[in-house]
């Protein structure tokens, strides 16, 4: 899983040049406030290192892109996916996306998660992936929904977490859909 596109969005590495672009998404309280804390600039830059510390490992075990809007060329967001070390290969990774305010509501995450997911489940042995957010970031829903992402409500019941779930049968069965994805 290297550089990949969408009709729209060119997805490529994360590089050293990025720094500043990076540092901009985790630092904007704006940006951040339906995911976390924005990053103080030593965070920022602690996570910008280990992003670009990614390996060619087989299968990706955290992987950042930039989102690359094909018509300007310009930097639009952020996209990750982690899987967690520690466990099997064969099991679930986290979705990330951080998309600058300016090119929210065009259809852009929906396109570049969408991508992803398939790219995932056609090429890597993960069973699924999920997606944690802030209650509040009411955006991520209706993408959740519009990807097929089930609620996972276990989750949900704390206080300020929300996290959608999909499985590679779930999305098998919404590729065999008519106006899927």
């Amino acid at each position: 899983m290297q550089t990949f596109e969408t009709a729209r969005l060119l997805m490529r590495p994360l590089q050293l040049e990025d720094e500043a672009f990076y540092f901009a998404c985790y630092t904007d309280p704006v940006l951040m406030q339906h995911i976390g804390e924005p990053l103080n600039r030593e965070a920022a830059l602690r996570s910008f290192m280990a992003a670009l510390k990614i390996t060619p490992e087989a299968p990706v075990r955290r992987y950042t892109w930039v989102m690359q809007e094909k018509k300007s060329d310009a930097c639009v967001g952020l996209l990750a996916l982690i899987a967690d070390k520690n466990k099997p290969v064969s099991g679930n990774a986290e979705l990330g996306n951080i998309m600058l305010t300016e090119f929210q509501n065009q259809g852009f995450t929906v396109e570049a998660l969408s991508r992803l997911v398939d790219i995932v489940f056609s090429t890597t042995p993960l069973s699924g992936v999920f997606a944690n957010h802030r209650i509040q970031n009411s955006a991520v829903n209706r993408v959740m929904k519009k990807l097929g992402f089930l609620h996972d409500m276990s989750v949900s019941q704390e206080i300020s977490k929300g996290r959608w779930n999909l499985s590679r049968n779930d999305w098998q069965a919404l590729r065999l859909k008519p106006n899927s994805i």
